[in-house]
């Protein structure tokens, strides 16, 4: 039996999470034995995964220091119970304000590394294989390649690695260090391979799993619109960052509300973002369109019975809430983002629309006035199921 170790953050509601637990739900573990290493043990899929899984706890490392100004105390509990390692502290500090905190980390764990013991963790285990399921986010890539022992290692890049990675030579060495890296789409590996050209040869695309049944029946678990409200309902089901785009959207729904059109919007999801996008809605007036609804284990009912889905995002690999609007057949309007063709085409199975305000505002009026548009599209996703092929894929590359 093959002994195969992923890592990943927390397993709070997120496309990278909600694509890993779906991976692991259709695992055969009469013939893999897996262990599953989270920097934090939370989040709300923690419980949905599978119980033949061993979920080992990473080491602090993991997560600090995170040169973060909102957890700059955590940071330095941190450095004060490991003082040895102080002065890469410092140094990486010095990046995280000329640069970024990401760079810091990298700057960190490279003057770190060799301190650095996995007591009581991953204890001398040897795998037959490791995955960095949350590829290039944090330092998971530099983990696998220097203190897993594994005979092969597989990288999974779930975004535009142009966007998301540091673009440092340390980070594009390290994922060149992989046996395998894993795109979620054909834009994203043309993206990846665009950056690190090294990569050629190595690379493979496979879709994110998603289960289409369990959708359906889950959106008809409950009603959470009453009747009273006739005009159109926009939703989106997304973490709240900076490059999902919801402040330029924002803006652009508040000239819609301007010129009197009946329309509300509905945000699902959270993240750092959230206080700063609550208070843009309460400036400009619009509490009575726009509601910030936090995270939702079951957001299907709010997608099965909305008019419209909204994904104004700058830049994604291959969007899972896109998919799963695709599978309840909602009529999908959507930003030009770079990898955005490898989901939707214009006019036919959604709107693709420019990323800046007025881009999105024309987008979101032309869907609120033209039914026939609306309804084309809807009708254009009608049996839509995501790939199967990618089970036949991971197992090729898993088993």
């Amino acid at each position: 039996m093959k002994k195969v170790i992923f890592t990943c953050g927390s397993l709070t509601i997120g496309g990278v999470q909600k694509s890993l637990i779906n991976l692991l739900k259709n695992i055969n573990y009469n013939q893999l034995e897996v262990h599953l290493m989270l920097s934090t043990l939370s989040g709300e899929l923690l419980n949905q995964v599978p119980k033949n899984v061993k979920i080992i706890e990473a080491p602090q490392i993991i997560t600090y220091p995170s040169f973060s100004k909102r957890k700059l105390h955590k940071d330095f509990l941190f450095i004060l119970t490991n003082p040895t390692m102080i002065g890469s502290y410092i140094k990486a500090g010095i990046s995280a304000i000329k640069y970024s905190s990401k760079h810091a980390r990298e700057i960190f764990w490279n003057g770190v590394r060799s301190k650095v013991i996995f007591q009581n963790k991953v204890i001398d285990d040897e795998y037959d294989i490791a995955v960095s399921f949350a590829g290039g986010i944090g330092i998971w890539n530099q983990v696998i390649i220097d203190k897993i022992n594994a005979r092969k290692k597989i990288c999974w890049i779930h975004g535009d690695y142009s966007v998301f990675g540091t673009g440092t030579s340390q980070a594009k060495n390290y994922i060149n260090k992989f046996d395998k890296v894993v795109t979620v789409s054909e834009k994203a590996e043309q993206i990846l391979l665009n950056e690190v050209p090294q990569l050629l040869g190595k690379t493979t695309v496979i879709y994110n799993i998603i289960d289409r049944t369990n959708i359906l029946e889950l959106a008809k678990k409950e009603t959470v619109y009453n009747n009273s409200f006739n005009g159109i309902r926009f939703i989106s089901i997304s973490r709240l960052d900076k490059g999902k785009g919801f402040d330029v959207a924002i803006k652009a729904f508040s000239r819609v509300v301007e010129d009197g059109l009946n329309v509300k919007w509905d945000i699902i999801g959270d993240g750092p973002e959230m206080i700063t996008l609550s208070l843009l809605v309460k400036k400009l007036n619009l509490e009575n369109r726009v509601r910030l609804l936090g995270k939702k284990m079951n957001p299907y009912p709010y997608l099965k019975e909305a008019d419209v889905f909204f994904h104004p995002s700058k830049g994604e690999g291959k969007s899972i809430s896109v998919d799963e609007a695709k599978i309840m057949q909602k009529p999908i309007l959507i930003t030009a983002y770079p990898t955005v063709r490898d989901q939707i085409e214009d006019d036919n199975t959604g709107r693709v629309v420019n990323i800046s305000e007025t881009g999105l505002y024309n987008g979101i009026v032309e869907l609120i006035k033209n039914d026939s548009l609306r309804r084309k599209l809807s009708c254009n996703l009608s049996g839509f199921n995501p790939d199967k092929q990618s089970i036949e894929k991971i197992e090729s590359i898993l088993y």
